[in-house]
């Protein structure tokens, strides 16, 4: 109960907790974390060959062996950096009234900084996950077009986005689909239903139609080219062209393994899916699902389950879930960035995330960490990268429907 007598109430303090202000974003990107950094891709391209097939030349009939010899297949993929930003502003009077620790719990310019580089770090781990299109998720089937409510396809998908965030609608994810014209803004987000409410209806997007994809705007078809580009979920046909490889050739050796274990208890899909991917020479040791699926696992070992305390080369620590798996024990994890009826399975030695200098950074080639703004009374720092992620064997992968 506060003081009601304005007069008395304006000689007081306002009292607050002791320390720095709480952090409600989330931090913990396991998949991102363990990835292999490479921080020396220079240059215009990064070519990564990759052998997927033995000299067909071999018979018990030395004739026929001679006439059947051809060259040891192989493929090379010409891989290109993909950019991504985030950009903090300051006002010149906002960063001057938190020079001293009298003016504010934090210094606003630290502060600035370390949310505009969460910003970036969680958009990597996003793009980690996905297949390079920008789509980070999709209207329900359900949704209301004359309506500023947007109910979300996977509901899991929530922890993706932001109040605040100017959002635009595509009719697929694929690049010969349409990006709308327009966009929207969420001001309200919950995260119990994965609702979204944007500033108008979502009609005032031309064309928009119930299970329109969802992206940030400026992402459309520019993101870096993460799990589910590498491992597709569904399976290249002949007309794909991968980083400049046609992987329908050979499917599994060039775009990794996928299978639909709905219809299996948890605890055998996970099994199945290890097998399936131990089955083509992998050596795969993790494997990740959302945060409901791993507490279904959890639940489904009950006091056969072992846990495993996992550290990461950017150190982060993360427990995951022992499964023994025939060739090998596999690591379980949850990540908020797997989708929610998703198994994925990954040798994460062969995985790499190659960028020009650090992944995400403040952007000071000249020297300079902050700019004024031309046009105003303003300093702005940018964040940002230029990257793109790279698996050198993707048989040893898999992308499993649970």
């Amino acid at each position: 109960m506060s003081i009601s007598n304005a007069t008395i109430q304006a000689l007081l303090k306002d009292i607050y907790p002791k320390g720095l202000p709480y952090d409600a974003t989330y931090t913990d990107y396991p998949f991102l974390a363990l990835m292999p950094r490479d921080e020396s891709f220079y240059g215009d391209s990064m070519k990564v060959p990759l052998k997927y097939g033995n000299n067909p030349g071999r018979s018990a009939a030395f004739g026929t062996a001679q006439s059947n010899s051809a060259y040891t297949k192989n493929v090379a993929f010409f891989v290109e950096r993909a950019a991504d930003y985030a950009v903090a502003k300051l006002t010149n009077e906002e960063l001057e009234a938190a020079e001293v620790d009298q003016g504010a719990f934090v210094r606003t310019l630290q502060h600035e900084i370390e949310g505009a580089t969460r910003a970036a770090i969680t958009s990597e781990a996003i793009s980690l996950a996905e297949d390079g299109s920008g789509v980070i998720g999709q209207l329900d089937a359900t949704v209301t077009l004359a309506s500023p409510t947007i109910l979300l396809r996977d509901p899991e998908t929530v922890v993706r986005f932001e109040v605040g965030q100017k959002i635009q609608l595509a009719s697929s994810r694929a690049s010969t689909g349409t990006l709308r014209s327009g966009t929207l803004t969420i001001i309200a987000i919950d995260r119990n239903s994965g609702v979204l409410t944007v500033g108008a209806n979502i009609s005032t997007i031309s064309g928009a139609t119930v299970n329109d994809f969802i992206v940030i705007e400026g992402d459309w078809q520019a993101k870096p080219k993460g799990f589910t580009a590498w491992i597709p979920d569904a399976a290249p046909g002949g007309s794909d062209s991968f980083f400049g490889v046609n992987r329908s050739a050979d499917v599994v050796r060039l775009a990794g393994i996928r299978d639909d274990f709905s219809n299996l208890p948890i605890e055998e899909a996970l099994v199945k899916a290890m097998k399936r991917v131990h089955r083509e020479g992998s050596n795969a040791n993790y494997a990740f699902l959302n945060f409901e699926k791993f507490a279904e696992l959890e639940n489904s070992l009950g006091s056969k389950v072992q846990y495993v305390d996992v550290n990461s080369p950017v150190g982060v620590g993360f427990r995951g879930i022992k499964v023994n798996s025939g060739k090998m024990p596999v690591t379980v994890l949850a990540d908020m960035t797997v989708p929610s009826n998703k198994l994925w399975v990954a040798e994460m030695g062969v995985w790499k995330l190659a960028s020009l200098k650090k992944s995400v950074r403040i952007l000071d080639q000249d020297g300079n960490k902050m700019l004024r703004v031309s046009n105003a009374d303003q300093v702005e720092i940018r964040i940002g990268g230029y990257k793109q992620f790279i698996c050198m064997k993707p048989s040893g992968q898999g992308n499993f429907v649970i």
